[in-house]
């Protein structure tokens, strides 16, 4: 599996061809990822594989997802299908950005492939990944500093709560 794709240069977002499921910060944006020399969709046999992608980027016809409108960029960075515990009750991106294509096929006469790629227009994926990871890591320290704050004030109460009931301080084990 691909966690980054490299096209030819010219190849690029068909940004004339936007697709988009939902509205405000949770519109799904898709727009098909052609080569410099074949443009017109309709003629690919087997439909659009790869997608550029994004939330909350597009707006009517506007499609600002990513790095689409810099000429450099030539790659994507795959976006996964990710599921969790509360994806029954919050849906999948991947729905919906599968509803995004299926209304730009209709709107633009398109075929897509069975199961397209979704891809993050970047100009260089491992720029774009590492700003991926460094969020992550500051994500996982601020979240592992707040489980730790709650559970000192967690621990605070509770001693509280033994003092209380016992009829004086906590007596420690040590």
């Amino acid at each position: 599996d691909a966690s980054a794709i490299i096209f030819e240069d010219g190849a690029s977002p068909d940004i004339r061809r936007v697709g988009q499921y939902g509205a405000g910060r949770r519109a799904y944006c898709v727009a098909p990822i052609t080569a410099p020399l074949v443009q017109d969709t309709s003629a690919m046999g087997a439909g659009v594989q790869f997608w550029a992608a994004g939330r909350g980027c597009c707006s009517g016809s506007a499609f600002k997802c990513g790095a689409v409108h810099d000429a450099a960029a030539h790659a994507g960075l795959v976006i996964q299908n990710r599921t969790s515990i509360f994806t029954s009750f919050t849906g999948n991106d991947m729905t919906y950005y599968s509803e995004a294509i299926e209304m730009a096929c209709a709107k633009y006469g398109m075929k897509t492939a069975a199961t397209p790629l979704l891809l993050y227009w970047v100009e260089d994926p491992a720029s774009a990944r590492g700003v991926f990871l460094r969020r992550a890591w500051a994500f996982w320290l601020k979240a592992g500093l707040l489980s730790f704050l709650v559970w000192v004030v967690a621990g605070v109460f509770a001693t509280g709560l033994v003092a209380r009931h016992s009829g004086g301080p906590a007596k420690l084990p040590f």
